[in-house]
């Protein structure tokens, strides 16, 4: 008989191998939560920069045009696009998202706007709101606020 038998056991190998496996799956787990964390922010972050550039489009258009000037869109809330028609004309079409405008009165209450909205931009400031909806995942929306306002000329 041989006493000095060198190597590992077969529990020594199976109780190194049963630690690795569940270190690994922590690592995995945490490595696939910041994934998903990481597309969410992401998505977020897109949304956030659709309604700023829609913002500041009708903000522009707002301060610049000489008369009045037409928001459309197919339906609202919800709706696959905003046209603007006037002076200067804007489109905005991307089938990734769903765009619902609301106006306020003076009460800071909104309601949708309707489908073909005139503003007069020489005689009114407009308070709005965009909510930008992601179509892929509905319940990742972005809402803005802001007043559209200018100089008003006599």
């Amino acid at each position: 008989m041989l006493r000095n038998e060198k190597g590992i056991t077969l529990i020594e190998v199976l109780l190194s191998l049963s630690i690795a496996t569940i270190i690994l799956g922590l690592v995995w787990s945490i490595f696939v939560q910041g994934i998903h964390f990481s597309k969410v922010v992401s998505d977020k972050t897109q949304l956030q920069q659709e309604a700023n550039y829609i913002i500041r489009t009708l903000t522009k258009i707002h301060q610049t045009s000489a008369s009045q000037y037409v928001i459309s869109f197919d339906q609202n809330p919800k709706a696959s696009f905003i046209s603007i028609t006037g002076d200067q004309s804007f489109r905005l079409n991307d089938s990734n998202y769903q765009y619902s405008i609301y106006i306020s009165d003076d009460s800071n209450t909104y309601s949708l706007m309707s489908n073909h909205y005139v503003i007069k931009p020489n005689k009114v400031d407009l308070p709005i709101k965009i909510m930008i909806t992601d179509v892929e995942s509905p319940n990742l929306t972005y809402e803005v606020k802001t007043i559209l306002s200018r100089i008003k000329g006599e």
